[in-house]
């Protein structure tokens, strides 16, 4: 706040900040609480009122001269300018008795009702006598969100009418009658969230029942005071999805019955997460809402394990449960419902602060209560948490039975209690150990705070520090090698390998590493070739996962293709999974060994430059997922056609072709019927001659083609007079496509078209041509929409023209300028004007977001951007980001071209316009 206050103080540029646009201005003060915003009317006749335009209002006890504050208040709330107050926030909850009074507040509140009010935030916590609301409140038709806190008395007439309202929070507020909340919420017809705390043992305007009838209502959070005054709560909301339900009692009253009140429920047929913390004995009521949710919160009494369940109850929908275990039977509870959920996947034991001092050392008895594994240890049980463990023998016995019973876990995580009321250290380090050491079935167990030492890993030279002269080498050494290799993943493969000198314990540990990765960016090349060619035949992991080899700089004398022949060899022997090849300096191509092309075992291949794809006819890749192929050379016409035949699930492609580099694939075939992603880069010139498609579940397509601008062609024999619009262009249909991309000058475009007419999402670059070729009569891009279309070429604004004419429910529409294309065109023109009859219907009934990136700032760019503000009736953002300083215009001319943005007319009253 002060450094904003200098800026607009004290700046040498006060002159241009004062000659911003008001609504630029108005932005820039909503960052200062409203008084401190008030304070810039002293800065010039400019400043002085501009600040009583602000649509959001703020005033907390933060602020000092409390009675000052309050004339301060009274005196400029009247004279506020803003047409609409979007939000008022009075937050007098410490100290404001006497200095503001329930009429302050209410007169208030009145006038902001009065300029159509969408937020309303009253914290009155510690006032004593409660405030009345004014009756114009609960008849603002315009409020959506209304938040009351404490001495707020909440006062509703028969007549109020809340039709916006969506967000509703009571907390420790005052009633005036039992129908009040009844009233309030039947009065809003559209409200999605409810927050409810009922805190009234010892007031007058407690609730005896509370009733939530709202069937529009999707979240309902309830904290309820119990006692002798509370005795009904009941609910109906069938839209709901998230209910939390929590009772207490109030700490200083004595001799109540706080277990007597009555609850009822309607169905809740999208109910998906509830969370329960109630000392209620009899809760059978609440399992018609429990047995079909998502995710389950629970802390329960001990009696509710006999309560809770009925014959013949499933949670078959349970996913997620946390208990907490703050009770007596709590794992008899747990062991129940892990019975009675079988597809649950994440599960949490945990011991609330608050409840620490009900059971100090909560029993586990479990063991007589498990005939058998409960199915969702053994199907589909992935994470496992427990916080606030105290270590006892027996928690540990549960933790290892379901380590060691559950087949599907993941990741499970420990985290003991502190240490001022749990065990003492060497107790602590003695239960890990017996953890890490016990049988299961998972890859890795995290023990919480206490042993985060021993495997966090900072940076390579803070782990090699743990690693190689902490005091606890002997403890560390004492994990299990899986935990120790997990560690090991983290540093490159050759740093990982220096661990081998710490001592015995370590020195062929690295070797089971399952990922393998050399670079040049690693010293002492031919010591480097040394290292992997003496390691790699040994390497002991079974299954290599990846390996990935780059070595793109100075690496042609002292790497040779045998050794990458080799090492492939080795690793494609131990069920490779991914292999990443880039020789993009090796002068003479390296052929693969052919054992690669029959791995079953392949999901991601990586190849770019120096490599040669020469496919053997009985290839075969089972298991490849992703393939890419970058610049790499192919040693005839078909060795890409068989090795794309040879992969069944192939889902993902990318392919870069440098056609001018190599004459044997004259003719591109993507047939691949599994291909979901398509990324072609594609050099044109006299060798190329054909692209084919046939790939009917492709989802995405971008397509490049380019020219090879700098090869030297001078040593060759080649006549090289190309005609670079001279290949073809064939696909079968698509209909799955949804998103395409298409840089390309390629002028024959019309092949195209029946691709782009039914993505939903399309990026163009394409010659000045391509207008008239890319339409035929009665083209409609009905699915469209996204567009990014690039504005390098002469005749594109005609281009946007016909597509915005044409892509009926368009959405999102971007303008840019790519960085690579600025030669091409230095001041793109835009002609538009005549193209328009009339205005598009996207632009009347579904445009939301308007982008325009490196825009020049000519008058007829500006008059276009104008058109789409003044037009587009659903408009919610329009973003216009201006070329940078060293080629667009001045900046006293740039800030005239925003203020003229600014100032124009606008389709769409909830436009944010952005400038950058």
């Amino acid at each position: 706040s002060f450094l904003l206050m200098f800026v607009l103080g004290v700046c040498q540029d006060m002159d241009k900040i004062s000659q911003l646009p008001d609504e630029l201005l108005l932005k820039v003060l909503l960052f200062l609480p409203t008084k401190v915003a008030a304070s810039t009317s002293i800065l010039s006749t400019r400043w002085e009122f501009l600040w009583m335009w602000l649509p959001k209002l703020e005033y907390d006890h933060s602020m000092d001269e409390r009675k000052s504050l309050s004339r301060f208040i009274n005196l400029n709330m009247p004279l506020h300018r803003a047409p609409v107050i979007e939000s008022l926030r009075l937050n007098f909850s410490h100290g404001y008795t006497g200095s503001v009074t329930p009429e302050d507040v209410r007169q208030w509140v009145a006038l902001a009702v009065t300029r159509f009010l969408r937020e309303l935030s009253l914290d009155l916590t510690l006032e004593v006598n409660p405030t009345k609301l004014p009756s114009s409140l609960y008849t603002c038709k315009s409020l959506v969100i209304l938040e009351l806190k404490g001495s707020n008395l909440v006062d509703v007439h028969r007549t109020s009418c809340l039709p916006s309202l969506k967000t509703l929070i009571l907390q420790g507020v005052l009633y005036a009658d039992q129908k009040s909340l009844h009233k309030l919420l039947s009065s809003c017809p559209v409200l999605e969230d409810l927050f409810v705390e009922q805190d009234g043992c010892e007031s007058e305007h407690f609730l005896e029942a509370v009733s939530v009838i709202v069937p529009s209502l999707q979240r309902l959070t309830l904290k309820l005071c119990r006692g002798y005054f509370f005795h009904r709560l009941v609910i109906n909301t069938p839209s709901l999805k998230y209910f939390k339900i929590e009772d207490y009692t109030y700490e200083h009253t004595n001799g109540i019955d706080d277990d007597d009140y009555f609850f009822y429920s309607d169905d809740m047929p999208k109910l998906e997460e509830m969370e329960v913390d109630s000392t209620y004995l009899d809760i059978q009521n609440f399992v018609c809402l429990i047995t079909h949710v998502k995710r389950l919160s629970l802390c329960l009494p001990d009696q509710a394990e006999n309560a809770l369940y009925r014959e013949g109850i499933v949670l078959s929908q349970l996913r997620r449960l946390k208990l907490c275990s703050c009770t007596i039977n709590w794992s008899k509870l747990l062991v129940r419902l892990l019975k009675d959920s079988p597809n649950l996947q994440e599960l949490e034991i945990h011991l609330d602060g608050a409840h620490t001092n009900i059971c100090e050392d909560p029993p586990v008895c479990w063991e007589n209560e498990l005939a058998c594994v409960p199915d969702c240890l053994l199907s589909s049980l992935q994470t496992f948490k427990w916080t606030r463990i105290y270590g006892s023998q027996k928690e540990v016995d549960l933790v290892k039975y379901v380590l060691s019973n559950a087949r599907c876990l993941k990741t499970a995580t420990i985290l003991f209690r502190s240490s001022d009321s749990a065990l003492e250290e060497d107790e602590l380090e003695m239960v890990i150990q017996d953890l890490s050491l016990s049988s299961r079935g998972l890859k890795y167990i995290t023990a919480g705070v206490k042993t985060i030492q021993y495997f966090a890993v900072f940076s390579d030279s803070l782990l090699l520090f743990v690693l190689g002269v902490s005091q606890d080498m002997d403890k560390i050494s004492q994990l299990p090698d899986e935990l120790l290799l997990k560690v090991l993943l983290f540093l490159p493969t050759k740093v990982a390998a220096s661990t081998s000198i710490l001592s015995k314990r370590w020195e062929f540990l690295w070797m089971w590493l399952p990922k393998l990765a050399y670079d040049d960016s690693m010293d002492e090349h031919n010591s480097l070739l040394d290292f992997i060619t003496l390691n790699m035949p040994q390497h002991r992991a079974p299954v290599i996962e990846s390996l990935r080899l780059s070595f793109s700089y100075g690496y042609k004398g002292s790497v040779t293709r045998e050794d990458i022949r080799m090492w492939v060899a080795i690793a494609v022997t131990r069920f490779l999974h991914e292999l990443s090849l880039d020789l993009t300096f090796e002068v003479n191509p390296t052929k693969l060994p052919s054992s690669l092309y029959t791995c079953k075992s392949l999901v991601i291949l990586k190849l770019e430059e120096g490599i040669l794809v020469d496919v053997p006819r009985t290839t075969c890749l089972p298991s490849l997922k992703t393939l890419l192929l970058h610049g790499v050379t192919y040693a005839d016409q078909k060795s890409l056609h068989r090795l794309l035949s040879s992969c069944p699930v192939l889902d993902d492609l990318f392919v870069k072709h440098n056609g001018c580099e190599s004459e044997q694939l004259k003719t591109f075939s993507v047939i691949v019927p599994s291909l979901q992603r398509l990324t072609l880069k594609i050099c044109r010139g006299s060798f190329f001659k054909a692209l084919v498609m046939n790939t009917p579940s492709l989802k995405y397509f971008k397509f490049t083609d380019y020219t090879c601008e700098h090869h030297d062609f001078s040593d060759t024999d080649f006549d090289f007079d190309f005609d670079y619009n001279g290949y073809s262009f064939y696909s079968d249909d698509m209909p799955k496509l949804e998103e395409m991309k298409v840089d390309s000058t390629y002028l024959d475009t019309e092949n195209f078209v029946s691709l782009i007419t039914y993505v939903k999402r399309l990026s163009l670059c394409i010659p000045d041509q391509a207008e008239k070729a890319l339409y035929r009569e009665g083209i409609v891009f009905s699915q469209l929409r996204r567009l990014k279309l690039c504005s390098c070429t002469i005749n594109w604004s005609k281009l946007l023209v016909r597509l915005l004419k044409d892509s009926p429910n368009l959405q999102e529409l971007e303008i840019h300028l790519d960085g690579a294309h600025t030669n091409i065109c230095e001041d793109p023109p835009v002609c538009w004007e005549n193209e328009l009859a009339c205005v598009p219907d996207c632009l009347l009934s579904s445009l939301q977001t308007f982008k325009w990136t490196r825009i020049y700032g000519s008058q007829k760019e500006v008059d276009l951007v104008k058109y789409v503000l003044s037009n587009a009736r659903c408009l919610k953002t329009a973003t216009i980001l201006f070329r940078s300083s060293d080629s667009a215009l001045e900046e006293d001319e740039l800030e005239m071209v925003i203020q003229d943005l600014s100032l124009s007319s606008r389709g769409s009253k909830d436009v944010k316009l952005v400038f950058v």
